[in-house]
Parts: C-alpha cells; structure tokens; sequence
C-alpha cells in the first residue's frame, strides 16, 4: 500500500477513535483514570523486563503482531490521574488524610 494511502486510512481510523471517545462522558474517565494508570504502569515494567530493542533503545513492548510504545499510553494516563485527584472533595480529602492518621 502506498504511504498516502496508509496515512489517510490511519487519518480515518483517528477520527473515527476521536468520534467515538467524545461521545463518552467525562465522568466515565475520571472513573477509569485510575485502572489505567495502574495498567500502565504495569505496562512500562513490562518493557523493562521483556521489552524489544530497536535503534538500541528498549521502548517497545510486542503484544503478539502489535508493537507499541507504552509511554504512548503514559502521556494520556498521567494527565487523566491529576485530573482526577484534583477534583477530590473536601470530605473525600479529610477521608484521605485520616485514614492515615494512627487512630
């Protein structure tokens, strides 16, 4: 396939990711911010212990025929986790700090 060809089907494919994420609320992705930050996590340990080599840097991880970089995934994941932690309520806050705080 031609690389113009591949580049708008590529284009295609984004938009219609793009479509089909902003149609989810907001609220949904707060609640997921967590688990994907934990799975991303586990993903980037993931490259140090059976990471690929390419161009002599160890950055990408091979899921069967997909190789993706996970720090791809960092660059959505840690932006979503601060959001979400600085929409903590005050009761949530006062929650958080003394179960802490030896009783």
């Amino acid at each position: 396939m031609p690389i113009l060809e591949r580049h708008v089907a590529r284009a295609g494919i984004a938009m219609f990711a793009l479509l089909l994420f902003s149609l989810i609320p907001a609220k949904r992705y707060r609640q997921f911010a967590p688990h994907l930050f934990v799975i991303t996590i586990i993903l980037l340990l993931g490259v140090i212990a059976a990471g690929e080599t390419v161009n002599g840097a160890k950055r990408w991880l091979a899921l069967g025929p997909i190789r993706f970089q996970p720090s791809e995934l960092v660059k959505v994941a840690v932006p979503m986790m601060v959001h979400g932690l600085s929409c903590v309520t005050q009761v949530d806050r006062d929650y958080i700090r003394f179960s802490f705080v030896r009783q």
